[in-house]
């Protein structure tokens, strides 16, 4: 489960290729901003093309037994890669605050490195911090990482306070 929002409507790029293609991925749940269809900045774009190529010649031979015409392998790969593109843009503008709940003595255990959290997204930064009283911290995360899971960031926040469990609240 990831915590992006799926793939809406494009209507710039409506298409009857577009839609099959759309459709498709809906219905498999194939997320395109995630690997392996999308690296993180630094991996290997190679991969990235070459799992979007094969997805584009396994859709256009499936999808063509469904359609009127052939698809052609190199215009399911143009709508591919088109909507992947929509998708890592959205995600660009996205900004989550991540409201964390732990006791005074797992928050004693986070490092003052701020690297803790920095594969969650471009910027990670503490807006809120409780008083003794409260054991709150408010993160907010932008241009949020397209690889970051909900269990991603339950397992690295666990790891951070040195806790079991941990209660996170997206808002």
């Amino acid at each position: 489960q990831t915590i992006h929002r799926s793939i809406v409507s494009y209507p710039e790029m409506k298409t009857p290729t577009r839609d099959l293609v759309l459709s498709h991925l809906r219905q498999e749940k194939v997320q395109l901003w995630l690997p392996p269809y999308h690296q993180r900045e630094g991996d290997a774009d190679a991969t990235k093309s070459d799992a979007l190529r094969n997805l584009a010649q396994l859709l256009a031979e499936k999808l063509s037994s469904s359609s009127k015409a052939p698809l052609k392998v190199d215009d399911v790969y143009s709508t591919l890669s088109q909507l992947q593109s929509h998708a890592l843009q959205k995600l660009k503008k996205y900004c989550v605050d991540i409201k964390i709940l732990a006791t005074q003595q797992h928050f004693a255990n986070l490092s003052s490195d701020d690297d803790v959290f920095a594969s969650w997204g471009d910027t990670v930064a503490t807006i809120k911090n409780g008083n003794t009283k409260k054991s709150l911290i408010v993160l907010r995360v932008e241009n949020i990482s397209s690889t970051l899971t909900v269990d991603k960031l339950s397992s690295e926040l666990c790891c951070a306070l040195n806790a079991k469990t941990a209660r996170v609240i997206f808002k």
